[in-house]
């Protein structure tokens, strides 16, 4: 097996000798982004790569390297009809076949190429490599260059992979993060940003002590200019994720959201729904026992709301998910279920 590493990129390539699997080759190498040529675009990751994070990560780097990045998200389309396994793990391979794309084609073209399915993995593998490979001072014009061409929610998901960039290059720092997304001047795009950007604090210090005795202590202490609605609420709502974490019933869970002021204490509501539903099918009686410990009236319809949200996110489609409203016990709740899938159509 060849291992040549590529100086300035941070890629090796990794050729293959006669009688290695790709899958030795990848597992062998133990690189944190290969390329290896050929590799056949039918063939499937074995089930040993499958349960490898990095293996199958660079697996689909290795075949987008060889066939492009589109073709790459094709053939995982195709594989994880074959491995409901590689569809559980489709944001982390999607991810990988992104950072290629970054390296292969200008922003914009790369993320034309790619959209929103897999938790917009493909856009979130763009904007992180972006950010490593762009002038600091040209980063943010870059961006949002970038992801302006998108419309509706592709747009959305773009500005959100730019919020996980900013704090990515800001070296963690989510306040940092922050400042560059308040350079967006649309409201919209602001907002996905700060989604983005609070997403990534989840990721990088979710667990940390620091959490442990009050979960809201970032969006507590965001400065004056960060302090507005469109930044703001999506800190709280966000972050509910972290309540979720340090606090062990739903009882304490939803116990922090009202400790808060209006809107964040929705906002908080709606965060909790989203945290514990969070890539999980429609079990309507979970739902139900979860949602009903906000304590009923408003705050347990944007925690149902929110676990609609995201079982169609989980399904790809709303019509799939609607179809399990009927498992809700009463005839309201299944009429809201009904309505917030009419109201929110997803693919």
């Amino acid at each position: 097996m060849a291992v040549v590493s590529i100086l300035g990129l941070g890629l090796v390539l990794i050729g293959r000798t006669t009688g290695t699997s790709t899958t030795e080759a990848i597992v062998e190498s133990g690189a944190a982004v290969v390329a290896i040529a050929p590799l056949d675009p039918a063939e499937i990751p074995s089930d040993d790569c499958v349960v490898q994070t990095p293996c199958l990560r660079q697996w689909y780097q290795t075949l987008a390297w060889e066939i492009g990045p589109e073709a790459a998200l094709q053939a995982l389309e195709r594989h994880g009809e074959s491995n409901p396994a590689l569809v559980r793990a489709c944001h982390d391979t999607t991810h990988s076949i992104g950072e290629v794309a970054a390296y292969m084609r200008p922003i914009s073209e790369a993320m034309s190429l790619g959209d929103s399915n897999c938790g917009s993995g493909y856009y979130h593998g763009v904007i992180a490599t972006t950010t490593t490979k762009v002038a600091p001072e040209r980063l943010v014009d870059t961006l949002i260059t970038g992801c302006s061409v998108g419309e509706g929610f592709a747009r959305w998901e773009c500005f959100h992979g730019v919020g996980h960039g900013f704090v990515f290059a800001a070296g963690g720092d989510i306040y940092r993060g922050i400042e560059k997304c308040l350079q967006i001047s649309v409201d919209y795009d602001l907002g996905a940003c700060g989604s983005g950007a609070f997403m990534q604090e989840l990721a990088e210090h979710g667990r940390d002590e620091k959490y442990a005795a009050d979960p809201y202590i970032v969006c507590k202490n965001l400065s004056k200019d960060m302090n507005i609605p469109t930044i703001s609420g999506q800190c709280y709502d966000m972050l509910a994720n972290i309540v979720y974490i340090h606090r062990d019933t739903p009882e304490a869970q939803f116990g922090e959201c009202n400790k808060l002021e209006e809107p964040y204490a929705s906002d908080c509501h709606s965060g909790l729904g989203r945290a514990r539903f969070a890539g999980l099918p429609f079990k309507g009686a979970g739902i139900e026992e979860y949602c009903d410990a906000a304590g009923g009236g408003d705050k347990s319809t944007l925690c149902y709301e929110a676990a609609f949200s995201n079982t169609s996110a989980y399904y790809g489609n709303s019509e799939e998910a609607a179809s399990h409203c009927p498992e809700l016990s009463t005839e309201r709740l299944r009429t809201l279920c009904r309505t917030w899938f009419t109201r929110n159509p997803l693919g």
